[in-house]
């Protein structure tokens, strides 16, 4: 008799014993699946940060090359996508010393949802922000140079204030260079309607989560850093120095000034 015979028929695993492992390996999933997600994420985090550290460097280049000059305010053109040679906008000024216009780039960038109502079919078809407008990033508008005739700015405090005089932002206008808020992605988790129920940010329109922690921030001094709190994002200044505000009083934080247009 041979050893097949010996031992006898081969014995497969029942039902009962497949389930077992079929819940074992579901119990496992779903305990690893969120860490994998989280070390994704923290990782893209990292990628951010970096690529904005790169943005403050070829501020600080720009403004040492053009003797402490600030560049000029062309944001928010939604005539021309970031594809076309029309197109205007401070990435374009900053190119020249990032030679990579993918650390315009935010990892989570998702777009927003009004790009879709745009009048430009190629802002409308984008997909991310980096894709219409050729950066994921908020440029502040208060602390760049205008010219009235020339910026692209819409914002209320930007026409009452830049509109009508041009104005050159120089290194000595910073009060305080290491807190002020220069560029910043374009959404945070705060601005969610969801959580910002006062409508400080304004967001209702075209919010969309990107990073669910925080976002990148890039500062006057050079330096770059994930915020992820929106009392520390409120307390971040985004004009050079103390600005009249309408009404009266003076402030430069982003919480006094978010609403007219220092970004």
């Amino acid at each position: 008799m041979d050893d097949v015979q010996k031992r006898g028929p081969a014995r497969g695993f029942t039902l009962i014993e497949l389930l077992v492992v079929i819940a074992i390996i579901a119990i496992l999933a779903a305990i690893l699946f969120p860490v994998f997600a989280q070390a994704r994420e923290k990782a893209r985090e990292a990628t951010c940060t970096s690529n904005t550290r790169q943005v403050a460097m070829a501020y600080r280049m720009y403004v040492q090359d053009y003797d402490e000059n600030w560049p000029f305010c062309y944001l928010y053109d939604e005539t021309y996508s970031a594809s076309e040679p029309q197109h205007r906008g401070v990435e374009i000024l900053l190119a020249a010393y990032t030679k990579n216009r993918d650390v315009f780039r935010c990892p989570d960038d998702q777009g927003e949802p009004d790009l879709a109502a745009q009048s430009n079919p190629r802002i409308a078809s984008a997909r991310t922000d980096f894709e219409a407008f050729g950066a994921s990033l908020n440029f502040t508008n208060c602390v760049l140079s205008h010219v009235a005739t020339g910026t692209l700015a819409t914002s209320t405090f930007i026409n009452n204030y830049a509109d009508t005089a041009s104005y050159q932002t120089v290194d000595s206008s910073f009060d305080r260079p290491a807190e002020t808020r220069i560029a910043d992605d374009v959404e945070f988790p705060w601005f969610d309607p969801a959580v910002d129920t006062a409508g400080q940010y304004g967001y209702n329109d075209y919010y969309r989560l990107w990073h669910p922690r925080g976002g990148s921030v890039v500062f006057a001094d050079g330096h770059s850093k994930f915020t992820v709190s929106a009392a520390v994002f409120d307390r971040q200044l985004v004009s050079p120095a103390p600005q009249a505000l309408p009404g009266g009083g003076t402030g430069w934080t982003s919480k006094e000034l978010w609403n007219q247009g220092c970004y």
